[in-house]
């Protein structure tokens, strides 16, 4: 249940209550000061509850689930290749994706499936997102790791991440960060913004 809910089932509580306390008050008197704070309470109440019954029956109605309508908002162009996708660090936790013009979001690395699901009581993000934080601080490349070093672990990452972005842009053929030669290369721009520098 989220806050919304919860307020609105403390709302409808609280309307009760107060229609019961205005009916059983014989002395009420609309015309003083206490009569008046009770009866504009309840319209409060009584137009929050009509909000939030709009807003269900816009989300019921809403053809994405879990949305609300936007009626002025154009359709999203999903992208066609990797050459269209821009990845921006805002934060060590935050990224924003740009496909082309408008159709731009903000993330953060549990939105695209890089929490830590080792500790799920601090969430954190996971290696796999650390990598690709690296990347972007690389201007997407990362080397070919010398013979003896952490070679398989950087193989793994790479797996992970390719496996994110793909179950993110499902549209899109072919490897997000193939490797060519001696390196990791993104076919995607990725770069850290402003204010993941600051």
């Amino acid at each position: 249940m989220d806050l919304r809910d919860e307020t609105h089932r403390r709302n409808k509580i609280e309307l009760e209550r107060l229609t019961r306390v205005l009916a059983g008050r014989n002395s009420y008197n609309p015309a003083n000061e206490s009569g008046r704070l009770l009866i504009a309470k309840r319209q409060e109440l009584e137009r929050q509850i009509a909000d939030y019954e709009r807003l269900l029956e816009a989300r019921q109605s809403s053809p994405e689930p879990g949305g609300l309508k936007t009626p002025h908002q154009p359709p999203e162009r999903a992208p066609k290749s990797w050459q269209e996708i821009e990845i921006t660090f805002l934060s060590d936790h935050r990224i924003d994706i740009n496909c082309g013009g408008a159709n731009r979001k903000t993330y953060n690395y549990a939105d695209l499936g890089f929490q830590d699901r080792r500790d799920r009581k601090n969430a954190k993000p996971n290696r796999a997102w650390e990598m690709l934080r690296e990347i972007a601080k690389r201007k997407g490349t990362i080397p070919r790791p010398s013979p003896g070093t952490n070679r398989a672990m950087i193989q793994k990452r790479m797996e992970e991440i390719r496996e994110k972005l793909r179950g993110h842009f499902k549209n899109i053929e072919g490897d997000p960060i193939p490797f060519n030669c001696d390196r990791y290369q993104a076919s995607f721009r990725i770069s850290c913004g402003p204010s993941f520098e600051t």
